[in-house]
C-alpha cells in the first residue's frame, strides 16, 4: 500500500512539471514529464474502487469517466450555438484524467491516437469543417484554443486508467504504445 501511494503521489506531482531537459552530446532531449497509471484486473478485482479512492484522496476535480469519446476528450462545437465545448484534456490539466472500464477492444483509432499525442507531449491540433465562436483559454504555458474550426491544445495531465481487457497481447501498435507509457 505504501509503495502504491508513493507511485500515485509521484504521478500527481509529475502533472505539474513543465519541462525536463536532458543534455546530451548530440543535443538536448526532452523526455515525457507525466507519469500515467494503468490498473488491470479481472472482474470484481476492485479496480474501480481503487480508481475512485485515488480520485478522492488526491482531491482531483472532474469525474471518473466510464465512456470516453474523442469529442469528449478533445472538445466539440455545439451545432446550435456554435460555441466550443471544452474537452476533458483541458478540464483535467495539471491533475489526473480518470478513465474507468476502458475497453481496448471497442475504442476507435482516432481516440487512441488522440490519447497518444496528449500523453506524449500534451499537444493536439484538429481541424474540423465547422464554424465556431472563437475560444482562447490559457494557464501558464498551457492553452485551449478554437478558431475557424481548428482546435489547438497544449495541456498536461496524468492518466489513471482501469480496464478488464488484458492489453499486453494486442497486435495493435497504438495500444502497445499507450500501455508502454503507463506504470
Amino acid at each position: 500500500k505504501k509503495q502504491f501511494s508513493e507511485i500515485i503521489n509521484i504521478a500527481l506531482a509529475s502533472t505539474r512539471i513543465n519541462k525536463i531537459i536532458v543534455e546530451e552530446e548530440g543535443g538536448d532531449f526532452l523526455p515525457r514529464t507525466n507519469m500515467h497509471i494503468f490498473l488491470y484486473g479481472i472482474r470484481s478485482s476492485t479496480k474501480s474502487t481503487i480508481l475512485n479512492d485515488i480520485k478522492e484522496q488526491t482531491h482531483c476535480p472532474g469525474a471518473v469517466i466510464t465512456h470516453l469519446t474523442t469529442p469528449a476528450l478533445i472538445g466539440s462545437i455545439d451545432n446550435n450555438s456554435k460555441q466550443a465545448q471544452i474537452g476533458a484534456c483541458w478540464e483535467c490539466r495539471n491533475t489526473f484524467l480518470f478513465l474507468d472500464e476502458f475497453d481496448f477492444t471497442k475504442r476507435d483509432k482516432e481516440l487512441i491516437r488522440a490519447i497518444l499525442q496528449l500523453t506524449e507531449k500534451g499537444e493536439y491540433v484538429k481541424k474540423i469543417a465547422a464554424f465556431s465562436v472563437p475560444l482562447d483559454e490559457k494557464e501558464d504555458n498551457l492553452f485551449f484554443k478554437v478558431k475557424n474550426g481548428e482546435f489547438q491544445i497544449k495541456t498536461r495531465f496524468g492518466m489513471v486508467l482501469a480496464t478488464m481487457t488484458f492489453p499486453y497481447v494486442s497486435q495493435n501498435k497504438d495500444l502497445q504504445a499507450l500501455v508502454s507509457r503507463c506504470v
